[in-house]
């Protein structure tokens, strides 16, 4: 793709993946259904055990799917992440991030419960949200049922997962929620205003456009439920990140979502809240997910199963994966 000076070996990828069409979404989960199931199944190491359950949604009175995926360590009650999966608020689910999910499991010893939440446009803004919520209120009541340390749950998701993670990490500062003691945002969608440096500039640029991010919006916040929870749908307009707990936050150079994020994590550290933030040269949105073998994109995993052990006082040092 000419203009943008792509990491060497994210540039094929970058000339192969054009940015998500959103303007037919029925299409575009076939088209992802059938590209996962083609896909070799994920590889569950032996250290790991995947759990799928349902939970009680207080919003829409019907069943809340999670997967939850245990590190089998024995002698240790391991912390817990609340990940929530990206796709533009329209696509993906907890299924399709297994190996995110498992590789975080695998690699630094946290539990995950990964949450199916509801798509739009069918369940638009606050649907997500309340989702999200829920599932964080669910793990602090039922610690014990799950073997985690109740004092070291924590949320994160990608893409716009990451924007619903931010959302309730606010929510639950302003509404006596769980205590959370750290947040990771991955490549995050924040800012509903889509109106940043990077969002003019990047309008062509692969996996995530401009025009990608601008449709995305609208399916989400489509509904006359708009103004429930509003600060919490676009936490880059919220009035105070005081409070906030510590946050990792990780940036594509390439990514209208670039700009949002930097600013973020800027007005974070002016409100106290301690952040670690990298910006990744050469990347584009979610090319760490695509493109895993590149160099750059183990690095950056490396930096977020780094920053879990941190902030979650392990102690430890990230494993290897498994050759299982």
């Amino acid at each position: 793709m000419p203009g943008y000076p792509f990491d060497p070996e994210l540039a094929e990828a970058a000339r192969t993946l054009p940015a998500l069409d959103l303007d037919d979404i029925d299409s575009l989960r076939k088209q992802m259904a059938e590209g996962a199931a083609a896909l070799p199944p994920v590889t569950v190491p032996g250290n790991v055990r995947v759990e799928r359950l349902e939970i009680n949604n207080p919003d829409s009175h019907e069943p809340l799917p999670l997967v939850v995926i245990h590190p089998n360590r024995s002698g240790e009650t391991p912390p817990c992440l609340v990940w929530l999966h990206g796709g533009g608020f329209v696509l993906g689910s907890a299924e399709l991030d297994l190996h995110t999910t498992v590789g975080i499991a695998e690699r630094t010893g946290t539990t995950v419960v990964s949450v199916d939440y509801r798509l739009a446009p069918e369940h638009p803004y606050p649907a997500a949200l309340i989702d999200s919520c829920a599932a964080v209120e669910w793990v602090r009541s039922h610690h014990s049922e799950l073997g985690i340390d109740p004092s070291r749950i924590g949320i994160g998701g990608t893409s716009a997962g990451a924007c619903l993670a931010a959302g309730t990490a606010l929510w639950a500062r302003d509404n006596a929620g769980p205590d959370l003691c750290f947040q990771l945002l991955d490549n995050p969608v924040l800012d509903g205003r889509t109106a940043t440096g990077s969002m003019t500039r990047f309008t062509d640029t692969p996996m995530w456009s401009a025009a990608s991010a601008r449709t995305s919006w609208h399916l989400y916040r489509n509904t006359a439920r708009h103004n429930l929870f509003a600060q919490y749908a676009s936490p880059a307009q919220s009035d105070s990140f005081a409070g906030l707990p510590p946050t990792f936050v990780s940036i594509a150079e390439f990514d209208p979502l670039r700009d949002e994020a930097w600013e973020y994590a800027r007005r974070l550290l002016a409100a106290g809240v301690q952040t670690e933030v990298h910006l990744y040269p050469g990347t584009f949105h979610s090319s760490t997910h695509v493109v895993t073998e590149a160099a750059i994109s183990r690095r950056a995993l490396d930096d977020l199963h780094t920053a879990l052990i941190r902030a979650f006082d392990r102690g430890g040092e990230v494993r290897p994966p498994s050759t299982n």
